[in-house]
């Protein structure tokens, strides 16, 4: 019979899954993702292999908790700023720059690049991919035309958002990065 290690069963699986994914992501950020085998995470976490295949079937699904507990307040965030009175132009400015701030930052760059691992099944790829558009979804209200429209420009500016983001990790210009990807984002905004 397996210990609990808490007053009940729900915050047994919760400590668990956090002890797994802390695990995980130490040990990603230390080797890179390909290096990181189900068994170094259990190791690292403590558990048997049989115990953590319980809370976790692959590296996948963990990648995809790490995704979700670090996008779920920036899409949050993104949502804020998208929603304040400020000026169209204030608040794309404001949302690529917290776009970029996050893909830049080496703790979710790491993250970003565990997504590439090669046990995400199709159940992962369509949860990371709804978290992109929720997060994509924040940007739409600040794009003039008709839906369809409307959607293409969201897409293309978070996509620029994305090189941007590249090649300042790359070594690109910070400020010029941001400048040029704002000025495409303001005539795509526009009517």
């Amino acid at each position: 019979m397996p210990r609990i290690a808490a007053d009940t069963i729900a915050e047994h699986v919760a400590h668990q899954h956090k002890r797994v994914t802390t695990a995980a992501i130490e040990l990603i950020r230390e080797r890179g993702v390909a290096a990181v085998s189900m068994g170094d995470i259990a190791a690292r976490s403590g558990l048997a292999r049989s115990s953590l295949y319980r809370y976790y079937p692959s590296r996948g699904h963990i990648v995809a908790a790490w995704l979700t507990n670090t996008i779920t307040p920036l899409i949050a965030e993104s949502a804020s700023i998208t929603a304040s009175d400020a000026s169209r132009g204030d608040r794309l400015h404001r949302w690529i720059t917290l776009q970029v701030d996050f893909l830049t930052n080496p703790d979710n760059a790491a993250m970003v690049n565990a997504s590439s691992v090669n046990d995400i099944n199709a159940e992962v790829e369509t949860l990371i991919a709804q978290q992109h558009r929720d997060l994509y979804a924040t940007l739409t209200p600040l794009m003039a035309g008709d839906p369809a429209t409307r959607s293409v420009r969201t897409r293309m500016v978070a996509e620029l958002t994305s090189v941007a983001a590249r090649n300042i990790l790359d070594g690109g210009d910070r400020q010029v990065w941001l400048d040029e990807t704002l000025r495409a984002a303001l005539a795509l905004s526009a009517q």
